[in-house]
């Protein structure tokens, strides 16, 4: 069994598991903006948001519940929406928000 750990120290670890989280997001970008390039010349089939989802959920070990797993992934998704479609869509832009919400009330 691990002893237990100070609040200092499980702050530090918050701290660098933030900084991962940060990276595996910053390379899924990358891998999503690469396929957007692709798209046009390679067509793939997509899976549906729900879909994504429910396999996300699926994987999941429970510690984090499932609500909180939606809002999250739906804030990451709707990230992968160019900038002008951001622009030219207020319901785009309430939807990204409220999951922006949502994702930092859970992560606090």
């Amino acid at each position: 069994m691990e002893p237990r750990r100070s609040t200092a120290e499980l702050r530090t670890e918050i701290a660098r598991l933030d900084r991962e989280i940060l990276e595996r997001l910053e390379a899924r970008a990358r891998a999503s903006k690469e396929i957007r390039t692709r798209a046009e010349s390679e067509p793939s089939p997509d899976t549906t948001d729900r879909e994504a989802l429910a396999a996300l959920s699926a994987a999941a070990s429970g510690d984090l519940p499932s609500e909180s797993l939606a809002a999250i992934f739906s804030a990451i998704r709707a990230s992968r929406v160019s900038s002008s479609k951001r622009r030219a869509s207020p319901t785009w832009a309430r939807r990204a928000a409220s999951a922006t919400c949502w994702a930092a009330r859970i992560l606090a």
